[in-house]
């Protein structure tokens, strides 16, 4: 749940935090969860199926160890944005 509310984290929370019973947070929050599921689920299809026409193991080990850096790159990013924001400095 906490990776599909990755992007709208703070939509979701300003929305949960307004409504007034568990029950009806419940309600929303597994429709919300769910439509992620199926939308990242599509995404990773679509990209598979892109992937998957690449024939030429050197072009594939590339985009692997491109996109692998990307991952790591965005993810220390984020570690240091948010040790910055929690130290303020």
């Amino acid at each position: 749940m906490i990776h599909g509310l990755a992007g709208s984290s703070a939509l979701t929370a300003l929305v949960f935090a307004a409504l007034p019973t568990t029950t009806t947070r419940l309600v929303y929050i597994t429709p919300f969860g769910l439509g992620s599921i199926v939308g990242m689920a599509a995404v990773s299809g679509v990209a598979g199926l892109w992937l998957q026409r690449i024939e030429r193991l050197r072009l594939m080990t590339f985009l692997r160890v491109v996109i692998g850096l990307l991952s790591i790159s965005i993810g220390v990013a984020m570690v240091l944005g948010a040790s910055w924001v929690l130290t303020g400095s």
